[in-house]
């Protein structure tokens, strides 16, 4: 997956700013993610490489971290720099999924109380405790629970509806305005 981010804002006040959402600081980030076929992807886990098999729920997607002026890891504590990481997840089933009338390659999945083909993405900002040292706090079981998933206090938007299925080639994307 090749991602990107575009960051849309001026250093003005954004008190006056009619485009900007209360609660933000009124720049709107929009990141864009070049889908890829998964279908001969494996996964690899501590004690080896598993393939990925049709119906399994797969996340994938990417993180910033936020680091100190020296570029390091934050210190242990540190509540005053923001949040620790901020995540765009994409969920699918490994292969596709089975249905009664076909085998669906990258077949969607959802979020955490979502809705199929509606919910097939999300944004997510971690703490400290959450995100752990480099992000050591996510795993396969918590990833869709830790941290606070943007939405509408933010602005946040999906770039397709009613999605089914992620095709190959097609850039997907998320936006909002950062909190």
């Amino acid at each position: 997956m090749l991602a990107w981010w575009t960051l849309i804002g001026t250093t003005d006040v954004y008190a006056d700013r009619v485009d900007a959402i209360a609660g933000t600081d009124g720049y709107r980030i929009i990141a864009s993610h070049l889908w890829r076929d998964i279908s001969t992807t494996t996964a690899t886990n501590v004690a080896a490489a598993t393939a990925i098999t049709a119906g399994l729920r797969v996340v994938r997607g990417t993180c910033v971290e936020t680091l100190d002026y020296d570029g390091v890891t934050l210190a242990a504590g540190t509540d005053n720099q923001g949040n620790s990481a901020i995540c765009h997840w994409f969920y699918s089933f490994g292969l596709g999924t089975t249905t009664a009338t076909a085998n669906v390659l990258n077949a969607t999945y959802h979020t955490l109380n979502g809705a199929s083909g509606v919910n097939w993405g999300e944004t997510r900002i971690y703490n400290a405790y959450e995100w752990g040292n480099s992000g050591s706090g996510l795993t396969g079981a918590n990833i869709q629970s830790h941290g606070t998933a943007l939405g509408d206090a933010q602005g946040f938007a999906l770039s397709h509806t009613a999605l089914t299925a992620f095709v190959s080639g097609t850039i997907y994307t998320m936006s909002w305005y950062q909190p």
